[in-house]
């Protein structure tokens, strides 16, 4: 007598974050793109504007985010997003210090922003221990 086991192997999708609209199997993509379009809106006006994305934990706000960078940067190109991870601080000069590195981050890499780099280093060396 043969036993054969059957064995089953069952589609499941990893606790990622997705980064492409192309794997949006929740139907988030409009959404995220009308938020793009808001804030390349407001961009244009020179008013200042934060716009928060909220949820439970695992709802899929760093997907919807990550998506919102995407479409930014496709139909943008001026804009710059910096990604605060803000839970991976854990008090308030941790999350400063990580908020003006990230900043800095974005105006290091690009030459035509180097001129504001400096500026904003002293102005954030000020507030708090070297960067």
């Amino acid at each position: 007598m043969c036993l054969v086991k059957k064995v089953v192997l069952l589609d499941y999708r990893l606790d990622k974050p997705i980064t492409d609209a192309k794997d949006d199997l929740l139907n988030r993509t409009d959404f995220a793109k009308n938020i793009a379009d808001a804030i390349i809106s407001f961009s244009d006006t020179g008013d200042s504007v934060v716009f928060g994305l909220q949820g439970e934990w695992g709802s899929g706000k760093t997907s919807v985010a990550r998506m919102i960078e995407n479409s930014l940067k496709i139909r943008n190109k001026r804009l710059r997003t910096v990604r605060l991870e803000t839970w991976l601080t854990t008090d308030r000069e941790s999350l400063f210090r990580e908020f003006f590195t990230c900043i800095l981050g974005v105006l290091r890499s690009e030459e035509k922003l180097h001129a504001c780099y400096k500026d904003i280093e002293d102005y954030a060396n000020r507030f708090g221990r070297k960067l």
